[in-house]
């Protein structure tokens, strides 16, 4: 509780990020329903999603996709 969705690291890397490469859909369930931000772009211009593909991590992937397409506004608890 109380930890910041929006934290980055050296690499400018969120929260959401490293759930989405990582392929932890629980995880990203929770930061998004938090209000991350699925469109936050690290140093090298990866978002979450860009990561949850390249990683082949289909099931996180197709929860940010749900979540987009229910209308949720980047950054913003939906």
């Amino acid at each position: 509780a109380g930890a910041d969705v929006h934290a980055r690291d050296k690499d400018d890397l969120t929260p959401l990020h490293m759930a989405a490469y990582a392929d932890k859909h629980k995880h990203a369930q929770l930061l998004l329903e938090a209000g991350a931000d699925v469109e936050a772009k690290s140093t090298g211009g990866r978002t979450p999603m860009s990561l949850a593909r390249k990683s082949r991590a289909d099931q996180t992937a197709g929860i940010m996709s749900l979540w987009v397409l229910k209308g949720c506004k980047p950054g913003k608890p939906c």
